[in-house]
């Protein structure tokens, strides 16, 4: 019994190291090897170009080109099991041309010459009813009453005839009345005032703001002159400049004709150009034409991309204690 719980065991721990086998080799692949990339292109009458990328040849390899229409191809072990979706797009374009507008579109464009039916059921009077007269008078009386002007006043004047005591209750409220526009109507002082209080509340933003600033400033200052800062400031650089001369291209072949018609912009392109000219002087070929728009030419270019040089960075600047903890600080928002 105790034989074979032993090779029981075996057997597990076999499985787990191929398992763990299996793992740090397709790691490893992943890591280590390279994708490799070519690209051509021609520039003439017609642009012409195609990109190549492969991994693990003949693993996978993936091709995108345009020769008067983009397209594109994945093979696997040289298989093709995907291709560039022309013919799906010329079905669907066709679907839709058969199709024409979506349903019930039509149905609400169509227009009737009949009235609403309440027109039908009441005629062309219903408003004219003999028994809706009163309450019509009475909602004009009510707009006159809460009009402004001198329907307001008329209305006054009419309710301080019919009181019974002489008009004196109306009169008070007339004079209530007069008593509230005066307060509610700004006058010279009210409206100084006003601006004065604007005026010194916009002084007093203003003030806040520029303190804010002046507060971040001092802050983002001593976040850059301090000295760990400073060291994860160079890690994080030389990090980006091995990353950068990683992803220039092996090799580089091509003979460029290019022209602006205007001087000024041509001078700029040019300096451009002079600034690159270490990396692409010894294999590319550049011909400037001045007073002439115009680019011609053919470009080769061939390189490799290693998954493992941005890993091996990006752990590089991990491990920095310092970028962990101002990582954590900008996570929190502090």
């Amino acid at each position: 019994m105790f034989q074979i719980i032993l090779f029981i065991l075996k057997i597990l721990g076999i499985l787990l190291l191929v398992v763990l086998a299996v793992f740090l080799l397709v790691l490893a692949a992943v890591l280590c090897a390279p994708v490799r990339y070519r690209a051509q292109g021609s520039f003439h009458e017609s642009m012409t170009g195609a990109v190549k990328a492969t991994w693990l040849w003949p693993l996978v390899s993936v091709r995108v080109f345009y020769e008067q229409e983009p397209g594109f191809a994945v093979r696997l072990f040289g298989i093709p099991i995907l291709k560039s979706g022309k013919k799906s797009r010329e079905e669907e374009s066709a679907d839709a041309a058969v199709n024409g507008a979506p349903e019930g579109e039509a149905g609400w464009l169509e227009e009737t010459d009949a009235g609403p039916a309440w027109e039908e059921e009441t005629g062309g009077d219903a408003f004219l009813d003999p028994m809706d007269a009163d309450a019509g008078d009475d909602m004009i009386l009510s707009a006159q009453e809460l009009g402004g002007g001198g329907n307001s006043e008329d209305a006054e004047e009419a309710d301080v005839q019919e009181s019974p005591d002489g008009g004196r209750a109306a009169k008070k409220k007339k004079k209530r009345r007069k008593k509230e526009k005066k307060k509610k109507a700004p006058g010279d002082g009210d409206a100084q005032k006003v601006f004065f209080d604007r005026l010194t509340e916009t002084f007093h933003s203003l003030k806040d703001k520029v303190l804010e600033l002046k507060d971040k400033k001092d802050r983002l200052t001593a976040f850059l002159t301090d000295e760990e800062n400073r060291k994860t400031f160079c890690l994080i650089k030389r990090q980006l400049i091995r990353i950068l001369k990683h992803l220039i291209p092996t090799r580089l072949k091509g003979n460029l004709v290019f022209g602006l018609e205007d001087p000024y912009a041509m001078g700029q392109a040019l300096s451009a150009a002079a600034f690159f000219y270490p990396l692409y002087g010894r294999s590319l070929i550049l011909n400037p034409v001045f007073d002439e728009t115009v680019i011609e030419g053919d470009v080769q270019i061939r390189g490799r991309i290693r998954a493992g040089v941005f890993a091996l960075a990006a752990l590089r600047i991990l491990i920095n204690r310092n970028f962990r903890r101002q990582l954590k600080r900008i996570i929190k928002g502090k």
